[in-house]
């Protein structure tokens, strides 16, 4: 599909759809309203008590707890919000939508935000509130006297008057709310993502499949390795950006398979190869055919990886069957063994329902910052799954153009694309004719498509699915780049240029400053539990502002590097946590904004 014709059907889908999935409004988003009102509080719902529950009246009154001031002096600990009837707000309950009701949202334990006392000229304003209650509801209030701060008296939904502002958690805009007080915050409305400078590595025999971003000769830069049914293709990097067949050199000519996965197996210090049930050894030069245990082979592989099971350091081996799974732990000895479970590796897509199309999510800090979430596709839906409040919860919900996604999905990746300190979605659909679908993560879990703002920040490499994608930083500017494995065979690199939005520019937007000031700190692991470290950048005040673990971008069976890069928007002292798989802590303390680039080498020996 051309790219205008898929901005155009996609800006119909969009168009048409709830308030929940409407377009960014760069000219109203909370920053802009934290800049218009006196007062910017966050209170929490006590009680919403109904005095008259008939339908045609629904009157009563809704007490708040006061849990932050964000800006300006609010002295009162509770409010009060007297809900009048339907006549005496100006709104019929017949002509009014459900869906923006308040007595649906003031349930208690609620989170409100309020933005109180508009500015505005001779004093006109001051009474008027602002209030959002989750769910997309954003809702009006007065302060019924002005000697006394805390009595309000509700009067009507704003229905489409916000649409575009924040459509996400109203717990997330408090906390939003509370950074832009400590001038942290971050909840970008234009795109920064530039992804259309294309390198074609190579084409293989056949569709490709799984593919891998990764050291394989040890010379300290990233090589490419692609999987097809009838062969795997091993490029390795010399001069920059040059890459060379290497697949006989390194013993790689008869392997064939589908899905790939790298770590170290055997402690050695270089990293092993796993090709669907084969697995190769790494020598001085060459790789070399280990034996494991008799393997079935009768089900359809869907994928297989190393992974840390029991955080002993030793990678073990996960292979994923269309009708279902088999875990293998490796033993101090070095011996792998079947591990039972009941575990069910299915997913299934329309027309016909079979298995084994879709589902090759991954692990990462897509919610918040410092909590591993869930993110699974399915053949036209996307899954994230977060722990809030310790109840796993799909919070896809609220992630705003987080519904507009592509058709035939099999596999999304999170990684950090325009190097903005979140993590973003990457989406491939098994549709040579389909576009693979970006989500830019805008932070507090909300969620843009960029196409649909900017149609030339991705090419072509991106209009013809793909079936393998990996990221990871392949020239070394910190920047991650993104590896894609096509239906056609062919096997493409495309390069970020995230760096050129960021240049310096008079008089920038906050948002721009905020970019500009931006510094990568790349960490490259090394030793045993270098497969499932977890990597933390922690602030003075101990909250730990970044997190990515290392070899959770599985997929379609593909590897990203043992290197993270972190971008860090606000400079200042840190400390860099690397916890290995097998319990070694390492941490150092570092300073960041002396340079935009840093380096570092974190090693378990």
């Amino acid at each position: 599909m051309k790219a205008a014709t898929f901005l155009t059907a996609t800006l119909a889908v969009l168009l048409a759809a709830t308030a929940a999935r409407a377009l960014v409004n760069p000219s109203l988003q909370p920053i802009h309203l934290y800049e218009r009102y006196h007062v910017v509080l966050a209170a929490e719902v006590v009680s919403a008590e109904l005095t008259d529950e008939d339908y045609d009246v629904e009157s009563g009154r809704i007490k708040l707890k006061v849990t932050a001031v964000c800006r300006g002096e609010f002295k009162s600990k509770e409010i009060t919000i007297d809900v009048p009837a339907w006549d005496d707000r100006g709104e019929s309950p017949y002509d009014s939508n459900e869906d923006w009701n308040i007595w649906d949202v003031a349930a208690e334990g609620r989170t409100i935000v309020a933005f109180v006392g508009k500015q505005g000229r001779r004093g006109r304003g001051q009474d008027e509130i602002l209030l959002y209650c989750g769910d997309r509801q954003w809702h009006h209030a007065r302060i019924a006297d002005m000697d006394k701060q805390s009595d309000w008296t509700y009067q009507c939904a704003s229905e489409d008057v916000m649409v575009g502002t924040f459509n996400g958690d109203s717990t997330r805009l408090a906390e939003m709310l509370a950074d832009t007080k400590a001038g942290t915050a971050f909840f970008p409305a234009i795109p920064t993502v530039r992804l259309n400078r294309h390198i074609t590595i190579g084409t293989l025999p056949a569709g490709a499949r799984g593919v891998a971003m990764f050291d394989l000769d040890g010379d300290g830069d990233l090589d490419v390795l692609a999987c097809s049914k009838s062969g795997i293709r091993a490029y390795l990097q010399g001069d920059p950006l040059k890459f060379t067949d290497a697949t006989e050199e390194l013993g790689l000519k008869n392997v064939a398979g589908t899905s790939c996965a790298l770590a170290d197996v055997n402690g050695d210090g270089r990293s092993d190869l796993l090709i669907d049930a084969q697995l190769l050894l790494k020598g001085e030069d060459r790789f070399a055919r280990a034996t494991l245990p008799d393997l079935a082979k009768d089900a359809p592989l869907k994928v297989s990886s190393f992974v840390q099971l029991n955080d002993d350091g030793h990678a073990d081996i996960l292979l994923s069957h269309v009708e279902g799974g088999l875990i293998l732990v490796q033993d101090e000895t070095g011996k792998f063994a079947p591990l039972k479970h009941s575990l069910q590796f299915d997913y299934r897509c329309s027309p016909d329902y079979k298995p084994g199309k879709t589902g090759a999510g991954c692990f990462a800090t897509v919610w918040k910052q410092d909590s591993m979430d869930i993110v699974s596709p399915g053949d036209s839906t996307l899954a994230i799954v977060a722990d809030v409040d310790g109840e796993a919860r799909d919070v896809s919900i609220d992630g705003n153009e987080i519904g507009l996604c592509a058709s035939r999905q099999i596999a999304t990746l999170a990684e950090d694309l325009n190097m903005d300190g979140y993590a973003d979605l990457y989406t491939i659909s098994r549709d040579e004719n389909q576009r693979n679908q970006f989500h830019t993560n805008r932070g507090y879990g909300s969620f843009m498509e960029p196409t649909l703002y900017d149609p030339a920040c991705f090419g072509e490499a991106h209009d013809k699915g793909a079936w393998g994608v990996s990221a990871g930083d392949i020239n070394g500017d910190g920047m991650n780049d993104l590896l894609l494995g096509h239906m056609d065979g062919e096997v493409t690199l495309v390069l970020s240029d995230a760096a050129e939005v960021r240049r310096p520019t008079e008089h920038p937007t906050y948002h721009a400053r905020k970019l500009q000031q931006t510094c990568v700190v790349s960490v490259s692991l090394k030793g045993r539990g270098t497969l499932g470290a977890d990597v933390q950048l922690v602030d003075g005040n101990g909250k730990t502002t970044l997190r990515r673990t290392v070899g959770t971008q599985v997929l379609t069976g593909c590897r990203c590097p043992d290197t993270v890069n972190l971008a860090v928007r606000e400079p200042g002292n840190y400390t860099l946590r690397v916890r290995f798989a097998n319990g070694a802590v390492k941490e150092e303390k570092i300073t960041i904004g002396e340079t935009k680039h840093v380096s570092l080498t974190a090693g378990n020996d």
